[in-house]
């Protein structure tokens, strides 16, 4: 399976999860960065919020460095 099925296959929660791993953030941390608020992250993270609102994508997308259309559904990350 390649890299880019994985991804697709991936959840909103599980790319949040992993980029900001990646980014070596923590989750206060990410929210500082992105301006979410922290428990909003704390509960994509956990799969409280399957669907988070168009804005939180936004704001996370822009801290990732990555697009919101990346984080909600795997496409490609970069415009």
């Amino acid at each position: 399976m390649s890299t880019s099925d994985k991804t697709a296959r991936e959840t909103i929660r599980e790319r949040v999860k992993r980029l900001r791993r990646s980014a070596v953030l923590t989750q206060l941390e990410l929210a500082s960065l992105s301006g979410v608020p922290l428990p909003t992250i704390k509960d994509i993270e956990r799969g409280a919020t399957e669907t988070p609102r168009v804005k939180t994508m936004r704001l996370l997308a822009e801290a990732f460095g990555v697009t919101a259309s990346y984080l909600m559904n795997g496409d490609n990350p970069i415009d």
